[in-house]
């Protein structure tokens, strides 16, 4: 996926870009938390090896078949339209949509939960996931071609549920109802129950540009409370397609090395003292990115994941200071963390 961006409501020019004015680029963070799972392929390697692909991608994420659609003027002739009006009208499906694009290109339009519309370009090489009972609609560009892997579950319930006539409303409402579920995160839910407050707590900043506004208000609750260890943990997106776990390699390796050195900290300090912030980083924004925010920022710089950041509280600052890393003071900044560096400072 090349891009994405939010769209005019309207349904004329369905091939067309449908930008707004100005263009308002949306990020592939939001699509994460749309649990819209992208990841793309190096064009060669997948026209060349479509049979390995597919079928890696079939064992990997727990589906059970596969098969190839072609949506072609050309081919289809007279019967294009039909099926291109089909495809663009506004539904769900009871199970995820799987699409592994191995030539053209086209695009998908999601909705938002304020219901607007965003359209991601997809072309060769991408695999893009819409969650059961997203809303959505296909098209392709004015090439009005694109060749596809479709993924399949055993017993797929392979029925487009269609927005207006009602019948996609139980699987919305169970989609909605997932989004709203705190996000998960290398030490389990997120968590800031104020009724618990013997709890550890945990945050998660998905958006790498609201990461100084939300921990401004972390850092300062965590120093007014008289906390005793700040623990940020910038790792690779987990995902619910494989497993909830990080695209990022390293970071599936490092991460029991995190929970251990984390429950140390609980020993020592008890967990009330302890403050858990999980940056998960969107693969797609992240690699090959050199303006991706975090490795620009003042104090992250960020140069690979996994990197694991302890601070504590900064008793030579006041809470009138403005930045939240003046209010803490760094103690452990390390890319290859054990229980030893997270606990021994």
């Amino acid at each position: 996926m090349s891009e994405c961006w939010y769209i005019h409501d309207d349904i004329e020019n369905r091939c067309g870009e449908k930008r707004l004015s100005p263009n308002e680029p949306c990020s592939y963070e939001t699509l994460s938390n749309l649990m819209i799972f992208y990841m793309t392929h190096e064009i060669v390697d997948v026209i060349d090896n479509v049979e390995f692909f597919a079928e890696a991608m079939v064992k990997e994420m727990g589906y059970y078949a596969y098969d190839v659609i072609t949506i072609s003027e050309d081919i289809m002739g007279d019967s294009f339209d039909a099926l291109a009006e089909k495809h663009f009208s506004e539904h769900a499906h009871a199970d995820d949509e799987i699409r592994f694009i191995i030539d053209g290109e086209g695009y998908f339009d999601i909705r938002d939960p304020d219901n607007r519309w965003i359209r991601m370009f997809c072309k060769t090489g991408d695999c893009i996931i819409l969650p059961a009972g997203s809303f959505h609609r296909f098209t392709t560009t004015f090439s009005n071609y694109i060749m596809a892997v479709r993924l399949f579950k055993k017993n797929p319930r392979w029925i487009a549920l269609n927005r207006y006539d009602g019948t996609a409303t139980e699987p919305h409402m169970q989609y909605l109802a997932s989004l709203q579920k705190p996000r998960l995160t290398t030490l389990g839910p997120s968590c800031d129950d104020p009724k618990t407050p013997d709890c550890t707590k945990i945050y998660s900043i998905p958006f790498p540009q609201e990461l100084d506004e939300k921990m401004e208000h972390i850092a300062r609750r965590f120093v007014e409370t008289n906390g005793e260890s700040l623990v940020m943990y910038c790792t690779g997106t987990a995902s619910p397609y494989v497993g909830n776990e990080s695209w990022c390699i390293d970071c599936i390796s490092a991460k029991p090395s995190v929970i251990e050195g984390f429950n140390k900290l609980c020993d020592r300090f008890g967990r009330k003292k302890l403050v858990f912030v999980e940056v998960p980083v969107e693969r797609s924004s992240y690699l090959r990115n050199p303006d991706y925010p975090l490795r620009r920022h003042k104090v992250i710089k960020l140069q690979s994941i996994p990197t694991l950041f302890v601070f504590v509280p900064n008793t030579m600052r006041s809470l009138k200071t403005t930045s939240w890393w003046e209010l803490l003071m760094l103690k452990v900044r390390t890319e290859s963390p054990t229980p030893d560096e997270i606990i021994n400072w």
